[in-house]
């Protein structure tokens, strides 16, 4: 049984809902798991076995309080077990596609110093419920050129879950010093 940190920053709340798929397979496996928003999160991630960090990407950039935090405490996350994961509307289709929201992640890990056992970009969600109004016609417009929904009216979950357990496995996996077999 370890003790499996899940940090995660989110703008709309959809990070949030994908770190609650990646705690329940980890908790079904006998970790004991703490999950917590970048503001919750602890100053340093020490007497944690596995640490998972998560964050949104809006406009090309992940949250300043995220960054700032990784960057503080990279010594440590590269000394233990860890991976990140992002949410995007680029891992379904949009502003670049996968290749760009590939490019995120790079460019995240190259500014932060840090170096996690696993990676994994997972498509977001369009959630017009939570937009304000000039937000939401920007947001349908880029939609609309990207094919995806444009009723806002609804929200849209493009967020392919089992690829999400799929990365769960894998960095549980670098529990038992074991390398991932590929990235989600």
């Amino acid at each position: 049984m370890a003790e499996v940190l899940i940090i995660y920053g989110t703008r709309e709340g959809h990070t949030a809902v994908v770190a609650d798929h990646l705690q329940r397979p980890l908790e079904s496996a006998g970790h004991v798991v703490r999950i917590c928003s970048i503001d919750d999160a602890p100053t340093c991630p020490i007497g944690y076995d596995l640490v998972l960090i998560g964050s949104s990407v809006h406009q090309g950039h992940h949250p300043k309080a995220m960054v700032r935090w990784i960057k503080g405490n990279a010594e440590q996350l590269n000394r233990l077990p860890t991976g990140f994961f992002q949410v995007s509307l680029s891992s379904a289709g949009t502003g670049g596609g996968p290749d760009a929201a590939q490019q995120y992640v790079d460019s995240l890990i190259r500014a932060t110093g840090w170096h996690p056992g696993v990676t994994g970009c997972f498509a977001g969600a369009l959630m017009y419920s939570h937009y304000g109004l000039l937000k939401r016609s920007m947001v349908r417009s880029i939609a609309q050129s990207a094919g995806l929904g444009t009723d806002v009216h609804q929200d849209y979950d493009y967020t392919d879950y089992q690829a999400v357990a799929r990365f769960a496995r894998e960095a549980e996996a670098l529990l038992y010093g074991l390398a991932p077999s590929a990235s989600a």
